[in-house]
């Protein structure tokens, strides 16, 4: 195991998480990672995330590759770690599917989505999803 793995997470890592903990909506989280990271690297993220979302859908590696523009090599990384990982990817999958299924309340995870929007300089743009929107759909 390399050096890194044994010391993760490191207190500079545990920092960068709690500051987005802090993070209220997705308007915030879209400034943050915004200044944080590149176009390219948050592409990378969103890629993952939604390859995790069409594995945990049931469907094939091939077609997961194909929908995302991924190869074959990062779809099975991904299936990896959320077959054999720390549990990240379910955690948060469950979290969703969760909220799909309730209808008889505003759950906290959509009107989060919901009432976020975009920059208050310029035109405005509508960063809101729907829960099933971030679990399976395109935008």
């Amino acid at each position: 195991m390399p050096e890194e793995a044994k010391s993760y997470p490191t207190s500079n890592h545990k920092k960068l998480f709690a500051a987005i903990l802090k993070l209220k909506n997705i308007n915030e989280a879209v400034k943050f990672f915004r200044d944080l990271l590149t176009i390219g690297e948050i592409n990378d993220f969103a890629q993952r995330w939604k390859i995790a979302r069409l594995l945990n859908k049931g469907l094939p590696y091939s077609e997961v590759a194909q929908k995302t523009k991924a190869s074959t090599t990062t779809v099975s990384r991904v299936a990896h770690w959320l077959h054999h990982g720390r549990g990240g990817y379910k955690l948060i999958l469950k979290r969703f599917e969760k909220e799909l299924k309730k209808t008889s309340y505003r759950s906290p995870l959509l009107e989060m989505a919901k009432g976020a929007t975009g920059p208050k300089k310029g035109p405005k743009k509508d960063y809101s999803l729907k829960v099933d929107e971030v679990l399976y759909g395109e935008r």
